[in-house]
């Protein structure tokens, strides 16, 4: 009855005015549609890796045999002229990271299936795998060194004396005590005893090794805390013996550490500005100790390296709303596309001989899939090797549109929308804002589960790449530093007024809502307008002053670099860029959304905002996920997160 009698509204509306508003987020044909269910189990695909004699593709696969199931992850082979599919492994433990031997015979993987994580190795013609390492505290990276051996890292042990002295206080602990080193070791396979090859005097972060061993690239901090790795991390070349040969710490969130495949050159990414750009792309001379950034100029927002030869570095970056593939000469810094951005990109590699390039891929309209192209083709050309989940793209789906607008000084902003599924062009829509995360963050073009969830249900879904975010180079991303709130307001703003203008949106039938940084801009634009039908704030920040002293990360040099200070010395920034500040002009009913477990956006911020409205009578609700993280991942905890933020909006816009 209830969608006859809206049916019954619009035509009224269409007969007595002649324009066509779309009324209720209920009145859209919701048949065959994608849902969070169909989300979680969809399969997922990753790290494929060609062999080094360019005839296979390895990569992992994980799959659900129900959405809340438990996800199963094994690893997979393809020929690299997709004639053959091969299941390599099949352990409920799971299979992860798999690595080539030199000789493409063999790959070695991790799995928790005797324990701890270990390396484990199997031979591609199949077979039972054969247990290489049995290190006490497990392995969290490891490569090969020639076909016979592995080095690894692993943690280890906290101080004795820091341990038997928390014991006897009941489990109290000195803050800044609480996380450890780790080492780098050597097994030969089939040994029994690894060799030790660094002291463990520091926490490696992520390491390389050169093809012949004698050559380490380290991404080291002082323990395994991530802010100490983002603020204080260095990159270091240390020989076989552990000796330090080089040092480099001129960036922040240094990552991606490789050796080129002569040894005599190291490469590693690194942030110039901020703590997430991933701008530069380091080169150092061994010998010389000569240090170069290759992209300085090409200001890219780096996410995986590869060597081509002695003298080419592949890199994957987001150029806009999609990926693109470069490779960058050490020799002459010239940059060439290898794959222009076509689609959203995972993982690749690339077989420099036949110049193929696999990588996990997805557009719009259909999932990540593991596809293979050639080196300088259009992308379009590319061959999907797998459909895995082609079964999505049998559903009715949302479809995108990109667009790009003026915000309010003329800087142009570049937004995604997903559109209703009977979307009309000259009908309007309920619109709902959805800012991204970070807000280092970035909207791509590319398979978005809230865009779908959201556009199903009669919303067109506004996604704009505001300024702070990355993917569009340093002026960008460092626009909003010091201004955290105001300048991504107002470039979100302006896009609503503009889709209102274009006569897409129903300008009475607006909601918004974000998870994380895009929970805080929630809880910003809510204070500064009332323009909103609801708002849905998830894992995100009330008050910037006490969130200082509450998060894992974002504090000291980090705040320094978002606040352009600290509290105890510049109160008034936080003070300024604090949504509690503004929250008094609130009256859009707000429903939270927190997970009691989150250290990146601890809960007590869930609970100023919630309480602050309450405390003014404005409608609120507020709903905690125990044990769940900033992500609130268990199955379960995020089909209630999407049906009680979906629920909101049905419950305030008709």
């Amino acid at each position: 009855m209830k969608q006859y009698a809206v049916y019954i509204k619009v035509f009224v509306i269409i007969f007595l005015t002649g324009t066509t508003i779309y009324p209720s987020v209920f009145a859209q044909n919701t048949e065959n549609t994608f849902s969070v269910e169909d989300y979680l189990t969809m399969t997922r695909i990753g790290g494929p890796t060609f062999s080094p004699d360019g005839q296979w593709i390895v990569y992992t696969l994980g799959k659900k045999e129900k959405w809340d199931g438990k996800r199963s992850t094994n690893i997979w082979l393809k020929k690299s002229d997709n004639s053959q599919s091969v299941q390599l492994t099949n352990h409920e433990k799971g299979s992860y990271s798999p690595k080539w031997s030199p000789d493409s015979k063999q790959i070695a993987f991790l799995t928790s299936r005797s324990g701890k994580m270990q390396v484990y190795v199997i031979a591609v013609s199949g077979g039972e795998a054969m247990k290489a390492t049995s290190a006490e505290n497990g392995i969290s990276n490891f490569y090969w060194i020639g076909n016979d051996a592995i080095v690894y890292s692993s943690d280890e042990p906290r101080d004795s004396t820091i341990v038997a002295s928390e014991k006897k206080a009941g489990g109290a602990y000195i803050v800044g005590t609480e996380d450890h080193t780790s080492a780098l070791w050597l097994q030969k396979i089939g040994e029994e005893t690894p060799k030790k090859i660094t002291n463990g005097s520091y926490y490696i972060n992520e390491f390389a090794v050169s093809v012949d061993g004698k050559l380490f690239c380290l991404v080291v901090s002082s323990n395994s805390h991530m802010y100490t790795h983002l603020v204080e991390g260095k990159v270091i070349l240390i020989n076989e013996k552990g000796e330090e040969l080089f040092s480099f710490k001129d960036a922040h969130t240094l990552a991606n550490p490789t050796v080129s495949p002569d040894g005599k050159k190291a490469s590693w990414v690194g942030c110039t500005t901020g703590y997430s750009e991933n701008n530069g792309l380091y080169v150092v001379d061994v010998a010389s100790k000569s240090v170069k950034n290759l992209t300085k100029e090409f200001d890219p927002t780096i996410g995986q390296i590869q060597w081509l030869d002695n003298n080419a570095i592949a890199f994957k970056t987001p150029r806009n709303v999609t990926d693109g593939i470069y490779s960058a000469s050490v020799s002459s810094g010239e940059i060439k596309p290898l794959l222009k951005p076509h689609f959203g990109i995972g993982s690749f590699s690339i077989h420099a001989k036949s110049k193929k390039i696999s990588f996990t891929g997805e557009t719009s309209n259909k999932p990540k899939e593991l596809i293979v192209a050639t080196v300088g083709a259009e992308p379009a050309k590319a061959q999907y090797f797998t459909d895995y989940n082609d079964w999505v793209t049998k559903k009715n789906l949302a479809k995108t549109k990109v667009i790009q607008y003026k915000s309010y000084d003329d800087f142009q902003i570049e937004a995604v929308l997903h559109l209703p599924l009977d979307y009309k062009e000259g009908n309007k829509y309920p619109l709902m804002v959805l800012p991204h995360g970070g807000p280092d963050g970035i909207v791509q073009d590319k398979f978005r589960l809230f865009g779908q969830l959201f556009a199903k249900e009669g919303l067109i879904v506004f996604e704009p790449n505001f300024r702070g975010g990355i993917g569009y180079g340093s002026e960008l991303y460092q626009a909003n530093r010091g201004r955290l709130g105001d300048v991504d307001y107002k470039d979100i703003m302006w896009g609503v007024n503009h889709l209102i203008a274009k006569g897409m949106v129903d300008s009475t039938k607006m909601v918004v809502g974000g998870w994380s940084y895009g929970g805080y801009m929630t809880n910003w634009v809510i204070g500064h307008t009332n323009r909103f039908k609801a708002a849905v704030c998830v894992a995100g920040i009330a008050n910037t002053v006490s969130m200082y002293a509450q998060s894992d990360i974002n504090h000291g040099d980090i705040a320094n670099w978002e606040f352009k200070g600290v509290p105890v010395k510049n109160m008034e920034n936080f003070h300024r860029s604090s949504p509690l500040e503004s929250l008094i002009n609130c009256t859009t009913p707000t429903l939270y959304l927190h997970g009691e477990a989150d250290t990146r956006v601890p809960v007590a911020q869930a609970w100023e905002g919630y309480r602050a409205l309450e405390d003014l009578g404005v409608e609120t609700k507020m709903v905690l996920y125990p044990g769940a993280s900033h992500g609130i991942r268990a199955p379960k905890q995020f089909v209630n997160v999407m049906e009680s933020w979906t629920s909101w909006y049905k419950a305030h816009l008709d």
